[in-house]
């Protein structure tokens, strides 16, 4: 079943994926624009990597157990702040 947080992990692989392959190229090319732009994909991919936290965040807070609990207790207004930095991937947010 194809949800959130599957979809996240792909497009993390493939962004890394393409970022090394811009690194590399950049560098054999001897490109730093090139080499730059794989860098700022890795930077992409954390970013995307803080979206797929807040959602496992989002799913414990779901269930119904002691975890779940101490992440209720810890955001009791939600998980508006970490959604918002990891929804923010450029210097305009």
């Amino acid at each position: 079943m194809w949800n959130e947080q599957g979809f996240l992990r792909i497009s993390i692989a493939a962004t890394v994926v393409v970022a090394a392959l811009g690194v590399v190229f950049g560098i054999l090319s001897g490109s730093f624009s090139i080499a730059f732009d794989g860098i700022y994909s890795l930077a992409d991919a954390a970013m995307t990597g803080l979206a797929l936290w807040v959602s496992s965040l989002i799913v414990k807070s779901a269930q119904s157990d002691a975890q779940s609990g101490r992440i209720r207790n810890r955001f009791t207004m939600g998980f508006w702040h970490l959604d918002r930095s990891s929804s923010c991937s450029t210097a305009a947010c």
